[in-house]
């Protein structure tokens, strides 16, 4: 009965042993899993932070870009303008030629016509009248 009693304390100690193990590596894994717990909230605090100053730049993006599209809009009328303004230039140019070119031809005229009421005065004259 001694050897048995002998043989039961040894595998009790074992066991007792074995059961600290486990407990210490059930401590040790609560611990990592505290730490990385915590090393998860400090991240999300650190992104919600990150997130807090890049919010500001997130909103004028979005106003810049909203203020592109209204100058490109703004640009794209002043082009539109500009070409008509060139078309009606062209046009008005066009019209002034013309219009310098009939006054040349009516001043031509006007200069035969006082040329010949002239000789026809200066005849008039030479004939005594």
């Amino acid at each position: 009965m001694a050897k048995l009693e002998e043989e039961l304390i040894t595998k009790t100690k074992a066991f007792t042993n074995c059961e600290i193990a486990i407990y210490l590596e059930l401590e040790s894994l609560r611990q990592s899993k505290k730490d990385a717990k915590k090393a998860l909230h400090d991240k999300g605090q650190e992104a919600v932070e990150l997130e807090a100053k890049i919010f500001p730049f997130r909103t004028r993006a979005v106003e810049l870009e909203d203020l592109e599209a209204e100058l490109k809009g703004k640009v794209t009328n002043l082009e539109e303008r500009a070409t008509q303004r060139e078309i009606l230039l062209g046009q008005v140019d066009g019209e002034l030629a013309e219009k310098i070119e009939s006054l040349a031809g009516t001043i031509e005229s006007f200069k035969r016509t006082e040329a010949e009421l002239t000789n026809d005065v200066v005849d008039a004259y030479g004939e005594g009248f």
